[in-house]
C-alpha cells in the first residue's frame, strides 16, 4: 500500500497531466513478487482516504479534502433526536396500513380499546411498558387485550441501522450545503449516492425493525427474518400475513374447538360473551368479528349445534342444518344439537318424563345429504384402498398434491393415520399446547396416540 501511495504521490505534482491511471500505477509498481492484482485491491482500500481523489479515471493526492472527510465530518454531526425523527419518518413511510397502527404511542391512552386488531410500533423492546399497554387504557383496566400486536426493532441490528441512517442524512446535508464548493464530478457522486441511499430505506428499517411480539401468557417473540430483495409489500401486511400463517391470527374456529373449549356440557352459551372473551383473553384464538360470525354460522349449518335465543332460561331454537342470522347482539346464543332435535327432545322427555331442562320453543329439522350417484367408469378400478408409506423431510406437500388429494377426491370414505417422530431438538409446552394441539382441534382430527418426552 506504501508503494502504491508514494507512486500516486509522484504522480500528482510531476509535470504534465497529475494523476495517474490504474494501468499506470501498475506499471509503476511492478515488481516479481506482486501481482497485479493486489495492485487493484490496495487501490480500492486507499480510496477512503481523505485527500486521495479520482477525476476521470485518474487517481490523485490534494490538498483539498474529497467526500470521504465531509461525510464523516457530517455523520458526527447528526445528533440523536434527528435519529429518532428520521426513523419516526421511515415508520411513517413504510410501515403502511394493513392493520390500524400505531408509531411509538407515549402511553396507554394512545391506543383505543376497540375490538380490531392493532399492531403498535416500538422505539424499543421494553417489556414493562408493553404490559402496560396491553392491560390499561389510560387509567382503566382494558378491555380487548387479545387485539394488540407489537413490533420493536432487534437490538443487534441498531449500530447497523443508526449508522446507515447518520450516513444517509449525511449525503443529504452535503447537497443542501451551500458553503461547499464541490466539483460537477462531486456533485454527481453526491446526487448517485442518495438516491441508492433512498431505495436501500425500506430494507434498512425493515432489517432494523423484524421482531414481532404477540401477548399471550408470556410474550411471544416472531422473528421476520431478513428482508427479502425487491419485496414490495408494506410493513404491516407481512406482519399481518405472517400473524395469520403462524396460526396467531385465525380466519375460522372449527365447530369442535367451539364445543369442546367453551360450549362444553353447557345447554347453551351467549355468543356476545363469547366473542367478548376471546377478545379479552390473551392466548386466546384471535379472530375478527366477520369470521367469528361465518364460523358460527357454519357450525349451525352442519348440525354441529343450533342457533337461537335465550330469555329468562327459556331457549328458543331457531336454526340447524342452515345457516342463521347472526349480528352478536343480546340473547343470541348457541344451543346444543340436541336440544334442537325436536324429535330427540319429545322422545327424551316422553321416555325420563324429564321437566327439568330448560323450554325449547321452535326447531329446524337437519337436513340429510343427497346420496352421490354411483360410478359406472368401464377401466379396470380400485374399490378400496389402504397405503402406507414413509416420507422424507420437506416432501409432504408433494405427497398431499400427488396422493392424498387424488385418493381424497376418489373415495367418499378416507381416512388418514399420521405417525410423527421427532428428535433432536425441542419445543416449548406452551407451543406444542397452543399450536399443535390447537391446530389439530380446529382441523377436527382425533388423536390416537400421544408420548410426549420432558
Amino acid at each position: 500500500m506504501q508503494l502504491s501511495s508514494s507512486s500516486i504521490f509522484l504522480y500528482s505534482f510531476s509535470g504534465g497531466e497529475r494523476g495517474v491511471t490504474l494501468g499506470e500505477l501498475k506499471l509503476a509498481c511492478a515488481d516479481v513478487n506482486i501481482p497485479s492484482s493486489v495492485i487493484t485491491e490496495v487501490v480500492d482500500i486507499s480510496s477512503s482516504l481523505y485527500y486521495l481523489w479520482k477525476e476521470d479515471g485518474r487517481y490523485v493526492f490534494k490538498s483539498q479534502p474529497n467526500l470521504n472527510k465531509l461525510i464523516i465530518s457530517k455523520m458526527s454531526e447528526v445528533e440523536e433526536s434527528e435519529l429518532r425523527e428520521h426513523t419516526k419518518a421511515l415508520l411513517q413511510k413504510y410501515v403502511g396500513k394493513s392493520l390500524p397502527v400505531y408509531i411509538w404511542p407515549r402511553n396507554s391512552r394512545d391506543i383505543p380499546d376497540a375490538d380490531e386488531f392493532k399492531l403498535v410500533v416500538l422505539p424499543n423492546d421494553d417489556r414493562e411498558f408493553i404490559k402496560e399497554l396491553v392491560n390499561n387504557y389510560g387509567e382503566n383496566p382494558r378491555i380487548n387485550r387479545n387485539t394488540i400486536f407489537f413490533l420493536v426493532p432487534m437490538e443487534s441490528e441498531r449500530y447497523n441501522f443508526e449508522s446507515w441512517l447518520r450516513k444517509k442524512l449525511a449525503w443529504e446535508s452535503i447537497s443542501k450545503d451551500k458553503t461547499l464548493t464541490l466539483t460537477p464530478v462531486q456533485k454527481k457522486e453526491v446526487d448517485k449516492n442518495i438516491k441508492e441511499m433512498e431505495k436501500e430505506s425500506k430494507d434498512a428499517l425493515r432489517r432494523f425493525y423484524r421482531l414481532i411480539l404477540v401477548p399471550s401468557k408470556d410474550i411471544k417473540e416472531i422473528d421476520l427474518g431478513i428482508p427479502v430483495f425487491g419485496d414490495e409489500r408494506a410493513i404491516s401486511t407481512e406482519v399481518f400475513e405472517r400473524l395469520k400463517a403462524d396460526g396467531e391470527i385465525v380466519e375460522k374456529l372449527s365447530p369442535l374447538l367451539i364445543i369442546e373449549k367453551y360450549l362444553g356440557s353447557k345447554d347453551y352459551l351467549e355468543l356476545k360473551q363469547l366473542y367478548k372473551t376471546l377478545l379479552s383473553t390473551p392466548g386466546e384464538p384471535r379472530i375478527s368479528r366477520d369470521k367469528f360470525i361465518e364460523s358460527i354460522k357454519s357450525g349451525v349449518k352442519d348440525g354441529y349445534f343450533g342457533f337461537g335465543f335465550v330469555r329468562d332460561g327459556e331457549i328458543e331454537c331457531t336454526a340447524i342444518g342452515e345457516k342463521p342470522e347472526i349480528t352478536l347482539q343480546e340473547y343470541e346464543s348457541i344451543i346444543r344439537k340436541e336440544l334442537c332435535d325436536k324429535d330427540e327432545v319429545e322422545e327424551t322427555e316422553t321416555v325420563t318424563g324429564d321437566k327439568s331442562k330448560p323450554t325449547v320453543v321452535g326447531t329446524t329439522p337437519q337436513p340429510q345429504p343427497a346420496p352421490k350417484p354411483e360410478s359406472h367408469s368401464i377401466l379396470p378400478a380400485y374399490k378400496g384402498l389402504t397405503l402406507s408409506v414413509k416420507l422424507p423431510k420437506g416432501k409432504f406437500s408433494e405427497f398431499y398434491r400427488g396422493v392424498l388429494s387424488t385418493i381424497e377426491d376418489s373415495f367418499e370414505n378416507t381416512e388418514v393415520e399420521i405417525t410423527i417422530k421427532a428428535k433432536n431438538g425441542q419445543i416449548t409446552k406452551s407451543d406444542y399446547e397452543n399450536r399443535i394441539k390447537e391446530t389439530l382441534i380446529q382441523i377436527d382430527a382425533e388423536i390416537l396416540n400421544e408420548e410426549t418426552e420432558d
